[in-house]
């Protein structure tokens, strides 16, 4: 369950679950990634996050307030 930031998941009810294998082929650019102006959402092709997580969806438009209350003057 991921619709839920407040479930507690205890051990009985916490499975582990194989979803893939990642598997790192090469370095990308240092132009690729941006650590200046980190966004959760932004993963690689292929990768997606919990589209039923309204803490992952919102995670962004907070990331971006934050940094702008940073860099403003």
């Amino acid at each position: 369950m991921t619709d839920d930031a407040t479930a507690f998941w205890d051990e009985e009810h916490r499975d582990k679950v194989a979803l893939g294998r990642l598997t790192i082929d090469a370095i990308e650019p240092d132009g690729t990634c941006d650590a200046f102006s980190f966004l959760p959402a932004n993963v690689a092709d292929g990768v997606a996050g919990p589209t039923d997580d309204p803490i992952f969806a919102i995670r962004s438009p907070a990331y971006v307030v934050s940094f702008t209350r940073r860099v403003a003057p």
